[in-house]
């Protein structure tokens, strides 16, 4: 852990991985956010404190850094996700893509009923307020690709090709 943030009544704690800062946010009970510093999905500029991070947040950050280490493949931390309903059920279907597989967008928009919003939904997938929690590095096009900003599409490969090198299955 790198240092502790609090802002509002929310707290962010900055922790180190091998693809840069992550930003976890939260309150004391829940996770709200996270993301990779650096990403264009957060803009909120923080303010550093001396206080100690809840322990919601610290699990949070054990259990990202057991992801990194190639000890886990999934999280079990409590977490509150806003959103609209086809948002919500958008994220879910992708907390349910297995470690080390993938599914489409087309793929997903199968299995929540909803042929014709392959679009919206590409666009609830970029919109995603958990990265790695809500796994969308294992959601690609149709031609089995990553796509997304420059910065996000290396860290979407590097996370496929970890959970691949640790589940020894093909991806692509």
């Amino acid at each position: 852990m790198l240092c502790l943030i609090k802002k509002n009544h929310m707290f962010n704690l900055l922790i180190d991985s091998p693809l840069g800062l992550i930003e976890i946010k939260g309150r004391e009970k829940y996770i709200t956010g996270v993301y990779f510093i650096g990403s264009k999905k957060d803009k909120t500029p923080p303010k550093l404190i001396d206080q100690e991070a809840p322990e919601v947040l610290k699990d949070c950050a054990f259990q990202i850094i057991e992801y990194f280490e190639g000890k886990r493949n999934s999280f079990d931390v409590p977490t509150l996700v806003k959103g609209t309903p086809l948002q919500k059920k958008v994220w879910q279907t992708i907390t349910e893509i297995e470690y080390g597989k993938t599914l489409t967008f087309s793929e997903i928009a199968a299995k929540i009923n909803k042929l014709n919003a392959v679009m919206v939904i590409g666009q609830i997938v970029h919109a995603n307020p958990m990265q790695l929690l809500i796994p969308d590095h294992r959601v690609v096009t149709e031609e089995r690709t990553i796509t997304g900003h420059e910065d996000d599409i290396y860290r979407k490969d590097w996370l496929i090709r970890h959970e691949q090198k640790n589940n020894g299955d093909s991806l692509f």
